[in-house]
């Protein structure tokens, strides 16, 4: 029974933590340019602009280095997206 309340701890701090380390530091750098979802430990980022996406990437990464965080490479891309371009099959 320990156990698991060692683990909804560890949830819970994990999220206090985020929350200074990328929550509120993307909304006051990040915030006008962008926008993030978060669930738990995943974070998705909307940029309209491909090279802020870029700069942001290479910030986060910074970020998260200054307290002793690392991104996951596996789970982090940058992908683009142009919601005027069909993706249907012409006739």
């Amino acid at each position: 029974m320990l156990s698991n309340f060692k683990k909804i701890e560890a949830i819970y701090l994990a999220n206090i933590y985020l929350d200074a380390c990328l929550d509120t530091w993307f909304q006051e750098n990040w915030g006008q340019s962008a926008q993030m979802v978060r669930y738990a430990d995943d974070a998705i980022f909307v940029f309209t602009d491909m090279k802020k996406a870029e700069e942001f990437k290479l910030s986060l990464a910074s970020r998260f280095e200054s307290f002793k965080l690392k991104m996951n490479d596996d789970k982090s891309d940058i992908s683009g997206s142009n919601p005027f371009r069909s993706h249907r099959k012409p006739l």
